[in-house]
């Protein structure tokens, strides 16, 4: 890292490089483990380092693309992972959020069976930190209260609903070209917003052992609302693992249908 490149959001307050900060005492097997860290000087200027594990595998984007989509099965074994270790930061002394889950920022270690591994916490903080809004966040993954600077443990688990539906569609939730608004950000998040208000989207209803539970799972991870929303990692892995059953009215299309609403057939603001 090159210091005097860095955002002032992006430094602890002991002034130490917030990513390594929070990724130096972390030591769980589904997230990227710190090795080494420390700071240097070379032609003037101050830079610090950080060494993590080398994972041989790929990205879950890198796969997703490459197959068009996952699976159920492997879709809901990557995000067990992930909500594992989420479960681990969340429950942190002062819970670490990553805020930044989306499929790029997941590994699949080839040498452990394809285990999926969080990696990336370049826009992660501590729960009450301040987290500045910026590029490289993707908007299809930030929830509604993010937009406004908010981040806490269920704007990661929105995030994981998201990627739940990416990794087996193909597509985030409610996509559009965003093209049209590269210049102008409040007018992007206008509209991905007013798309949201929309009956969520079924690409393709016939994937093997996909069922309302699942839909019923993603709506519920993916709630505007915030109280909607499951309120720990722990209560989403139950659910995913059907230990409790998920219903928010969300029906399986039929006929050819292939967005879901619910029973009055009213739009989900989800």
């Amino acid at each position: 890292f090159n210091l005097s490149k860095l955002r002032h959001s992006q430094f602890a307050f002991n002034g130490k490089v917030r990513e390594i900060e929070i990724t130096q005492n972390i030591n769980h097997p589904n997230i990227l483990r710190q090795h080494d860290s420390g700071e240097f000087l070379l032609n003037g200027s101050q830079y610090a380092y950080v060494v993590f594990d080398f994972i041989s595998g790929e990205t879950a984007a890198k796969k997703c693309t490459r197959e068009q989509r996952c699976g159920v099965y492997l879709a809901k074994k990557i995000v067990e992972g992930v909500l594992e270790g989420l479960r681990y930061l969340h429950s942190q002394p002062t819970p670490i959020l990553h805020n930044e889950l989306t499929i790029q920022n997941i590994m699949l270690d080839m040498e452990h069976e394809d285990k999926p591994v969080i990696v990336d916490f370049g826009n992660a903080c501590y729960l009450g930190q301040k987290v500045i809004l910026t590029d490289e966040l993707n908007p299809f993954y930030l929830a509604p209260e993010a937009f406004n600077g908010i981040f806490t443990v269920q704007t990661d688990l929105f995030q994981v609903g998201i990627m739940l539906y990416h990794l087996l569609f193909g597509l985030p939730p409610h996509y559009i070209d965003l093209s049209k608004y590269e210049d102008n950000r409040e007018t992007l998040i206008d509209a991905l917003l007013l798309e949201r208000r929309r009956p969520m989207r079924i690409l393709n209803a016939n994937l093997y052992e996909l069922d309302e539970q699942l839909i019923n799972i993603i709506a519920k991870a993916t709630a505007s609302n915030v109280d909607e929303r499951f309120r720990s990692a722990e209560e989403f892995l139950q659910a995913l693992r059907g230990e409790i059953k998920v219903d928010v009215g969300l029906k399986m299309p039929t006929n050819g249908n292939t967005s879901v609403s619910n029973n009055t057939n009213k739009p989900i603001n989800i």
